[in-house]
């Protein structure tokens, strides 16, 4: 857990939300320990997909991390569960993503599942557009200001 997910982990705790984490390498105990008021707790990768209300990716974009989060991952995560991808678009399998919540995710009156990313595909005018279908939707940037 770098710096970003620290920081992340403090506000996350202010709001009340137990942090669990995953990372390439866990963080010494005595470390765990000091983040936040609360700590925090290491995950395995799957065991965290599964177990986590929200999903926050904070991870630089590399061979190893491309589509990291992708067809299986997304299908072991609870339904309800939210992903906050900070990181580039490519760390999740976009296809994918848009196939889960359009068409594997039961219909509800309110969105089963909120995910907003920075998405892969551009057109040349900026981003692709919004994608909508019936009462859901991916979201592509979202900027809140003070």
């Amino acid at each position: 857990m770098g710096g970003i997910g620290t920081s992340l982990a403090k506000k996350a705790q202010a709001l009340g939300m137990k942090v669990v984490y995953h990372n390439r390498r866990r963080l010494s105990r005595e470390v765990e320990k000091g983040v936040g008021e609360m700590g925090v707790e290491y995950r395995g990768w799957e065991e965290l997909l599964r177990e986590a209300d929200v999903l926050s990716l904070n991870l630089p974009l590399t061979e190893g991390t491309r589509g990291v989060l992708g067809k299986r991952e997304l299908g072991m995560m609870k339904r309800g569960s939210v992903v906050v991808n900070t990181a580039r678009g490519a760390v999740v399998d976009e296809a994918a993503l848009v196939e889960y919540v359009f068409f594997f995710l039961p219909p509800s009156p309110t969105l089963s599942s909120s995910v907003l990313f920075p998405w892969v595909v551009h057109t040349s005018r900026g981003p692709a557009p919004l994608r909508v279908c019936g009462n859901r939707g991916l979201i592509m940037y979202v900027v809140l200001c003070k």
